[in-house]
């Protein structure tokens, strides 16, 4: 039911040219009024309130109608309670000529119920935030500029691979976990755009139990279905988790490498099995789900400020300290780095990396990445040092921010590129 039809009898206005019998209800477009927020009378020559009602009755000439006062449900043919009134009349309505007044500032009007409401009013310019310039399209860095535009081509088409069709071309995401904060991006490389295919990368931030869980993984390229074993990598990661969060947050806790590293190898082990599973199920070759995966397990507990990463595959696990960066992902004979190897799930790996990061500061910031912005950070100087002015602040950027930073581009540089950042707070 309208309001038009909801109050007593000296809340709503009847219809101006007679009011209609019970049961047959017309619209009637009701007649503009003029509100005031004084109980004033209306000026000389208007009839009042009192001779509008006198009115009303006259024309009525002794039908029956609508009794207002006892509402009554004519629908359902029983009598119900009568309402509430939710509003007072303010004074007498004065009816312009034609037409409808302007609104008053700061109040709703109404032309059927004699009402006025409150509302928010915007602050003035002068109390509005500074506007700031939109970030422009994607910076790049070297002598000569990439080869592929910067912005998304045509959409990809579907074919025999709806999944392929259905991953959307960028991935924004982030949280708080205690006292830190992440942000997270996947974007699809340029040369996926050009040739109209999907993005293979793939990111999954989520918390299981008393661990944040940050994930990303890289299809390997060459593997037809890559892109959904990077994404069944990231889900299976985290099903897997569930029933080893407790041995993975007592040996972070306790600074346990050993008792990490032997948990972290049942986990991988049993996303490369379950990963095998889906492949088979859908009747594609295992290799064809090929995928690196990597992953930062963080207490939630600010108290507690170990971090614990597990890999397999290439990528980049980076500290940016002091404007400076540092890769923290060591090979098994410690002779490199960080791993460059081409294992991948999940029947192309051995021992999976893993590492305790004990020695972080309040303000430390840690980026884990597949290769597609790893390399360039690497072999760029622009890049690391576009993203350490960008990243180096100690306050983490907004989502569309970060992910403006995150598509700094350079020449030769056009794979899928994905990373996520935890920058450390205080504790």
């Amino acid at each position: 039911m309208n309001e038009e039809h909801a109050g007593p009898a000296d809340s709503v206005h009847l219809a101006e040219h007679g009011a209609v019998p019970a049961g047959e209800w017309h619209f009637v477009q009701p007649r503009a009024v003029q509100w005031t927020d004084s109980p004033e009378q209306p000026a000389t020559g208007a009839p009042s309130w009192q001779q509008q009602q006198q009115q009303q009755q006259q024309q009525q000439q002794g039908r029956q109608y609508a009794d207002y006062g006892t509402y009554a449900d004519y629908t359902a043919g029983y009598p119900a309670e009568s309402p509430v009134p939710f509003w007072e009349p303010t004074g007498a309505p004065a009816a312009p000529e034609a037409g409808f007044p302007p609104p008053v500032s700061g109040r709703r009007q109404s032309a059927a119920v004699e009402e006025t409401v409150p509302i928010a009013v915007l602050p003035p310019e002068a109390d509005l935030p500074a506007r700031r310039p939109a970030p422009g399209p994607a910076a790049h860095t070297g002598a000569r500029p990439p080869a592929y535009l910067a912005e998304p081509g045509e959409l990809t088409e579907v074919g025999s691979d709806l999944f392929a069709a259905m991953v959307p071309d960028t991935v924004v995401d982030g949280g708080t976990v205690g006292a830190a904060v992440v942000r997270a991006a996947s974007v699809r490389g340029d040369a996926h755009r050009y040739a109209k295919e999907c993005r293979q990368d793939s990111v999954l931030l989520v918390r299981v139990g008393g661990l944040a869980v940050l994930a990303v993984a890289d299809g390997v390229g060459s593997a037809r279905y890559s892109h959904r074993g990077s994404a069944g990598a990231c889900r299976l990661l985290v099903s897997c988790l569930i029933t080893q969060a407790e041995r993975l947050t007592a040996a972070l806790l306790a600074g346990d490498r050993h008792a990490f590293t032997s948990c972290a190898g049942v986990v991988m082990g049993r996303v490369a099995a379950r990963l095998q599973e889906e492949a088979d199920k859908q009747d594609h070759a295992p290799a064809d789900y090929a995928t690196t995966l990597r992953a930062l397990l963080v207490p939630t507990d600010p108290q507690h400020p170990v971090r614990g990463y597990l890999g397999v595959g290439d990528g980049g696990l980076f500290r940016l300290r002091g404007g400076q960066w540092a890769p923290l992902e060591r090979s098994a004979d410690e002779s490199a780095v960080f791993d460059t190897g081409t294992d991948a799930l999940p029947v192309n790996f051995g021992a999976p990396a893993a590492e305790l990061i004990t020695d972080g500061l309040p303000g430390d910031l840690l980026v884990m990445c597949t290769d597609g912005l790893s390399n360039p950070l690497v072999k760029e100087p622009g890049v690391a040092d576009f993203l350490a002015r960008q990243w180096g602040a100690g306050q983490a950027p907004g989502l569309a921010d970060f992910l403006w930073q995150t598509q700094i581009r350079a020449r030769s540089y056009d794979d899928d590129r994905t990373v996520v950042c935890l920058w450390e707070g205080t504790r």
